[in-house]
């Protein structure tokens, strides 16, 4: 969902900017480089997060940031009136991009055996299929219902979607796994005659008498 949700944004914005605030090209453009600085910063940062609130957390966080910036942009009134929900849209989407590959790879590490090619594959999928159907279908939607309604429709989607990372909580954190060939493995010895404890010479007379 928060793929879609900048895949809208990306498609619906220059068109509503051009037609609503006659904003020029060039500023166009520039209202997308809060949204990278932002993802840029959000990336790096997610790794120390996930330690702190765990990583269904943080994809929570992330969701929650993603409908707020989809939100509000209805509501500017001008160009630079934006540069906040960009700024929530750049850090929901770094956030939650950084976490769900996580979230990935540790299910493939606990459940299928390092499958790391098919976690990526599905990765790349779901973006692909997001930003397909976003750009497909958000110009015909802002048509009819219009960008306000676009918006705050797709946000109570997100918003909607956003129980299900509970589930993430019961995923484990790790699984038990054989010690690697640099850990010390314990030294067995096969035991001997020598090893064994023998009778003592009062004990082996005592014998010998019976």
């Amino acid at each position: 969902m928060t793929s879609m949700g900048m895949a809208y944004a990306s498609a619906t914005l220059p068109i509503w900017l051009r037609s609503t605030f006659h904003t020029p090209e060039w500023q166009i453009g520039l209202i997308f480089i809060p949204a990278s600085i932002a993802h840029v910063i959000s990336g790096p940062l997610i790794g120390y997060w996930n330690k702190i609130l765990k990583r269904w957390r943080c994809m929570f966080v992330g969701v929650l940031a993603m409908a707020i910036g989809i939100s509000t942009i209805p509501l500017a009134h001008g160009i630079w009136h934006l540069i906040p929900s960009m700024c929530f849209l750049g850090f929901a989407f770094g956030t939650v991009d950084s976490t769900v590959m996580g979230i990935m790879y540790q299910i493939v590490d606990v459940w299928y055996n390092g499958a790391y090619s098919l976690a990526a594959a599905l990765l790349v999928f779901n973006f692909s299929l997001a930003y397909t159907i976003g750009t497909l279908a958000s110009g015909s939607i802002v048509r009819f219902i219009g960008l306000k309604w676009t918006m705050w429709s797709l946000s109570i989607a997100i918003l909607v979607s956003s129980p299900f990372c509970l589930l993430l909580s019961r995923i484990p954190e790790e699984k038990t796994t054989l010690p690697s060939p640099d850990q010390d493995a314990p030294n067995y010895q096969p035991e001997t005659i020598e090893d064994k404890p023998q009778p003592s010479l009062d004990e082996t007379t005592r014998l010998i008498k019976r």
